[in-house]
């Protein structure tokens, strides 16, 4: 059981996480989003998320989630409504250096997405990881490095229309 409140300046979230036996957890969230962007004015998202969890075995995980916009989109632009959104997933960790996983979304407003990734760690301090999503066509691959404090990926991704685009993500 986990409940936290916070606000990082444009986000403040209420959630709830709940173990309902051996094989099953579900969680409940809801999200007050705000953003000012430039130009634009200020915007505002209520929404509600929630999810399950299956534990189907050690190494075999699968989840559920809903995101449910509640209301509209509003700022000095317009007003639009935000589409609801759908995920199903499944994980397979047969080792503490491997994982393979699988996301497949959808919203009202989208063609399904399908997000697949592999990552292997080779030690406590160097990871590896690649995938592909079919949104976008694109296919990615990248290094971690970890210290006691900082995380880092180096990663590199490719569109057929875009190009190559490389990234760096950190994290403590």
């Amino acid at each position: 059981h986990t409940r936290y409140w916070r606000d990082w300046s444009s986000d403040v979230c209420s959630s709830d996480l709940r173990s309902l036996g051996k094989k099953l957890d579900a969680g409940i969230g809801f999200h007050m989003l705000k953003d000012d962007v430039v130009d634009y004015g200020n915007k505002v998202a209520l929404y509600t998320q929630a999810g399950l969890l299956f534990h189907f075995s050690d190494k075999i995980n699968a989840g559920l989630a809903i995101v449910k916009p509640e209301g509209v989109v509003r700022s000095r632009a317009g007003s639009s409504v935000i589409a609801s959104s759908y995920a199903m997933t499944l994980g397979y960790n047969p080792s503490p250096s491997f994982f393979a996983g699988m996301e497949m979304s959808f919203s009202n407003n989208d063609p399904t997405d399908v997000l697949a990734s592999i990552r292997y760690r080779y030690s406590e301090i160097i990871s590896f990881k690649t995938g592909f999503q079919t949104m976008g066509n694109t296919v990615f691959a990248g290094l971690g490095l970890v210290s006691r404090k900082i995380r880092m990926d180096f990663f590199v991704s490719f569109n057929p229309l875009l190009g190559t685009s490389p990234g760096l993500m950190l994290a403590n």
